[in-house]
């Protein structure tokens, strides 16, 4: 267009719009006019500023005559071309004519030329000569040259179309394409007639030239483009195809054949074919129901997936279709594309499949996803994480619902933590409380991650909720525990303190009262005996209740191991009735066994059972009435499927109610007889019951107000027969004396920092002269008197004011010269702990204060008997 205005020989105005660029440019034809008019250029301008509008106007131009010329405006994109037509008289003539129509063939674009007969020259008007690149003053071309400015390509046919022509009197066309000077090609379509005389020779071609330049670059990038798009379309499988409402024409490509695996040769199908034979059945209905939806209402776009059968096989395929509809001349035509998309399918299918399965096991597990949103859009929280806070999924916003269930304490330390954390970029963790609407309290463990855009801005933070709530109760009992451990380690502390400190001045009171007693060079007299007793008696009754006390504020780790044996049941009730006759005696009741010997073999610990059927018996001699009766029966009897025994004591003494056998077994519970004169701290039946579990026993009772109660303990029977009972320790620790001339001398060093306890030893010890014994205050000089000494039994009080009793055992075992020597540890504390501790520590044996003289003294006659009988 730029050079057709510039070089056309009519006048032309350019005028552009935009900064920069010049208000009005003349070609030469409008300089020309303008300079023969005598009109002064700023009155032109001013004359073509109102020609803005297309179309043809007519306007008066030029002085001291006016002219009436006609105006074309053409609007372009940055502006707007004014063509001038000056109107002029007619001029007669060929000359005239042949400038009329050398004006309209080149606002035509067509130019004219003729070859002559001896086909050397060609010749132009001068719109063909600038057509192809040549100045306006080239007319006549050789034929030669002319043709060398073709494209080698088109030459022949440009030749054969000549001859066409010239052959005959039909009108040859050929494309050609010639070369310019500045480069590039210019693509005209040729069209030639021959001319001849009236006796028909030929006299040369005449011919026109069309320039299809623009044409032909436009078709060249249309069939490049059609060429990218059906390469685009094989690549990506799309398959396109057009279908007209009715009877109208239905067209497929290559591309919808391979799609619906259908031969070419067959055509397009009709609607109802395609359906049939091409849709899955399990797509056909909705299918065609959609169809009909979419004649009756027409919408313009429409997008959906459907499946498709492979022949000869089982195998589905999966196919998106769009479809556009428009109306065209009054008729409706439907057009689009599909495309297979089965791997995508799959893949979203399996995808689909996954997520719905992680769905499940987060839901299954009860994790709460969310999503907080920073950029104002908003937020998500899944259905579970509802429920975690005790709602049911809502519309509520995220946020409301996390301000309304968090304790507001919690809810402001997360909302912190959540910024800190993003500004960090760190994970975030937090853990609150929440309170569902039913006021419960739960606890929420939070974890959450920004998430970011390729800028590094923070888009918004995705997370889970958990349920912690299990956690932290166990975390809360575990600290209970921990501190229920210390407090019973506490407890045992001092069990095991109180317990030595009891025990130490016990010692003394016992062991002298007994030695008192039984002291052959100063015999005590009748009455003295009887109030040795009764110290003897009160002092044992006491060690008895601290045993107790202890035992009942301890546990079972606390408690003295148990040694499980076969008992007859008859030989511990006659032994109880035995110890108790003297008290039922002086209480005027009368106390039996219903008979004898009394069935029953059981496995339990003999003292703590003996411990049982005394505090019953006592009991049952203490709430009676004088002249009243307590009897003890035995039988068989088999509890979950176990086989076992029943001791039974029953009394007719005052009874208990409902409400005191409720709290019968409480300790510390006297029962209503705190006024009257009976004593006893009221700690004897849960004493019992504990004995009895421990025992693996059970415990029941009958009783009814004035008429006297029942006890009945069940223990598991025994598999083995009862082995027979040692025979009783002497009344007279004298009387068991072994006579000096049979026992060997047994070496006796023992170790004791108590004075008092000191004194006892020397005393006990003094009652077997045949022993040698030493006797040392604390440790070093126990250690140092060994040395010379060489003891065979050591006995070891562990609280020593040098060193430990431990220590000094160990040392005395680390020297060669006292292998053979026992060790054994004599102390007060009582705790099975401590038992136990001194075991392990290497002790042989432990024995407890306060000293039964008797047991003491028997325990060192085996002693030395068995260092007799040892070889060596």
């Amino acid at each position: 267009m730029e050079q057709l205005w510039r070089q056309a020989p009519m006048p032309a105005v350019r005028v552009r719009d935009g900064a920069g660029a010049p208000g009005w440019e003349l070609n030469d034809a409008a300089r020309q006019w303008l300079a023969a008019s005598g009109l002064a250029p700023a009155e032109f301008e001013q004359w073509i500023a109102g020609l803005h509008s297309p179309g043809d106007a007519d306007r008066l131009f030029g002085h001291p005559v006016a002219q009436r010329v006609r105006c074309r405006t053409i609007a372009l994109d940055d502006g707007r071309l004014i063509w001038l037509v000056p109107e002029a008289a007619p001029r007669a003539g060929p000359e005239h004519d042949r400038e009329l129509i050398e004006r309209a063939l080149y606002m035509s674009d067509v130019s004219v030329w003729w070859v002559d007969s001896e086909l050397r020259n060609i010749h132009f008007i001068r719109r063909g000569a600038l057509a192809l690149g040549n100045s306006g003053d080239v007319f006549k071309v050789p034929l030669a040259d002319h043709r060398g400015q073709m494209h080698p390509d088109d030459v022949q046919a440009v030749a054969r179309a000549a001859q066409q022509a010239m052959s005959s009197d039909r009108v040859a066309d050929a494309m050609v394409r010639y070369a310019l000077p500045e480069g590039g090609f210019r693509t005209l379509l040729t069209r030639r007639v021959a001319q001849r005389d009236a006796d028909g020779r030929l006299l040369g071609l005449l011919g026109i030239s069309i320039d299809l330049s623009d044409l032909a670059a436009e078709r060249e990038r249309s069939l490049r483009l059609s060429d990218r798009m059906r390469l685009a379309a094989e690549t990506i499988g799309l398959g396109f195809w057009s279908r007209a409402v009715g009877d109208g024409p239905v067209d497929w490509d290559d591309q919808m054949y391979r799609l619906h695996h259908r031969p070419p040769s067959e055509g397009p199908p009709s609607l109802d074919e395609w359906l049939e034979r091409h849709v899955h059945a399990l797509d056909r209905d909705w299918m065609r129901e959609r169809q009909q939806q979419s004649y009756a209402q027409w919408p313009p776009v429409d997008d959906l997936m459907f499946r498709i059968p492979v022949p000869g096989s089982d195998e589905v395929r999966w196919i998106h279709a769009r479809t556009r509809r428009v109306e065209r001349d009054g008729r409706r035509v439907s057009f689009g594309v599909h495309v297979d998309v089965t791997e995508q399918e799959i893949a979203r299918l399996a995808l689909a499949g996954e997520r719905e399965r992680l769905g499940f096991v987060l839901e299954a597990a009860g994790v709460g996803v969310w999503e907080r949103r920073l950029d104002g859009r908003p937020s998500y929280l899944s259905d579970v994480g509802y429920r975690l806070r005790g709602r049911e999924p809502s519309p509520l916003p995220m946020e409301e619902v996390i301000a309304e269930s968090a304790d507001p304490a919690d809810f402001a330390a997360g909302e912190a933590a959540l910024r800190r954390d993003i500004e960090r970029g760190e994970t975030y963790r937090h853990e609150y409380r929440v309170r569902w609407p039913d006021g419960e309290l739960r606890w929420l463990a939070s974890f959450g991650r920004a998430v970011r855009d390729s800028a590094g801005r923070v888009l918004y933070v995705a997370g889970i909720d958990i349920d912690i709530t299990e956690r932290r109760n166990a975390e809360a009992v575990a600290r209970e525990r921990l501190r229920a451990e210390q407090a019973s380690r506490a407890k045992t502390e001092f069990l095991a303190r109180m317990s030595h400190e009891l025990r130490t001045p016990l010692n003394a009171v016992l062991g002298f009262a007994t030695l008192l007693m039984h002291d052959r060079d100063e015999p005590p007299s009748v009455r003295q005996q009887e109030r040795l007793a009764r110290i003897e008696t009160a002092g044992r009754k006491l060690l008895l209740m601290i045993d107790e006390v202890l035992d009942l504020a301890g546990d079972d780790s606390t408690a003295a191991p148990l040694l499980f044996e076969p008992l007859p049941l008859d030989e511990l009730a006659a032994d109880a009735v035995q110890r108790a006759q003297a008290a039922a005696r002086e209480a005027g009741v009368e106390l039996r066994l219903a008979a004898r010997p009394l069935e029953g073999l059981v496995t339990s610990d003999r003292l703590r059972l003996s411990r049982v059927i005394d505090q019953l018996i006592d009991n049952a001699v203490r709430f009676n009435w004088p002249g009243g009766i307590v009897e003890l029966r035995s039988w068989a009897e088999e509890r979950a499927d176990a086989p076992g025994w029943v001791l039974a004591l029953r009394d007719t003494g005052r009874g208990m109610s409902a409400e005191q056998l409720k709290a019968a077994f409480e300790p510390f519970q006297r029962l209503g007889v705190e006024q009257e004169a009976i004593d006893g701290p009221g700690i004897g039946l849960a004493i019992v019951r504990r004995y009895v579990e421990r025992l693996r026993g059970q415990i029941d009772v009958d009783s009814r107000p004035g008429r006297g109660s029942e006890f009945r303990i069940w223990l598991p029977q025994a598999p083995l027969p009862a082995i027979a009972a040692p025979p009783l320790l002497p009344e007279s620790p004298r009387a068991a004396a072994p006579r000096p001339a049979a026992t060997p001398a047994l070496r006796v060093l023992a170790v004791e920092d108590n004075p008092v306890n000191l004194l006892l030893l020397r005393e006990v010890f003094g009652m077997r002269p045949a022993l040698a014994v030493e006797l040392c205050e604390d440790g070093g000089s126990a250690i140092e008197r060994a040395a010379a000494f060489t003891p065979e039994v050591v006995l070891l009080d562990l609280q020593l004011p040098d060193m430990t009793g431990v220590e000094v055992m160990q040392r005395l075992r680390a020297d060669p010269r006292h292998a053979r020597c026992r060790y054994i540890a004599l102390s007060a504390n009582a705790m099975p702990d401590d038992v136990q501790a001194a075991r392990d520590a290497g002790f042989d044996d432990y024995w407890t204060k306060p000293i039964d003289v008797r047991r003491f003294l028997a325990a060192i006659d085996q002693l030395v008997v068995g260092f007799a009988a040892a070889p060596g």
